[in-house]
C-alpha cells in the first residue's frame, strides 16, 4: 500500500461558467439593457450561492454595469427625440407658412 493515498484529497468538482453571465454580457453588448440587468443580477446570486462551483462573476458584472448604462441612454435619449421632434414640426409649420405666403403672392 502506497503510504501516500491516504493523504490524496478528493478532485475538486469542475467548475463551470454561468450561462446567465454570458447571456448578461452578450444582451449588454446588444443594449437589451432590461435582459441585461436581470440576468446580471441573477447570475451574480447564483455564483455567490454556488460555493465556488459556478464562475463568471466578471461577465456578469460587466453585463449588469452595460445594461444599467444602456438603461441610461435610453433615458437620456427620451426627451432629446421629444425636443427634436417638437423643432421639426416648428420648422414644418413655418415651411407650411412661407409656401402659402408665396402662394398667395403668385
Amino acid at each position: 500500500m502506497n503510504p501516500y493515498e491516504a493523504c490524496q484529497t478528493p478532485p475538486l468538482p469542475k467548475q463551470r461558467t454561468s450561462g446567465l453571465a454570458i447571456a448578461s454580457l452578450v444582451t449588454g453588448l446588444t443594449c437589451i439593457a432590461p435582459a441585461a440587468v436581470i440576468c446580471g443580477h441573477i447570475a451574480l446570486s447564483q455564483i455567490k450561492a454556488s460555493a465556488g462551483h459556478l464562475t463568471g462573476r466578471g461577465l456578469a458584472i460587466a453585463g449588469t454595469i452595460l445594461g444599467y448604462a444602456s438603461l441610461v441612454s435610453y433615458l437620456l435619449a427620451i426627451p432629446v427625440l421629444f425636443i427634436g421632434a417638437r423643432a421639426w414640426k416648428q420648422g414644418a409649420d413655418r415651411a407650411a407658412c412661407i409656401m402659402t405666403q408665396r402662394n398667395i403672392q403668385q
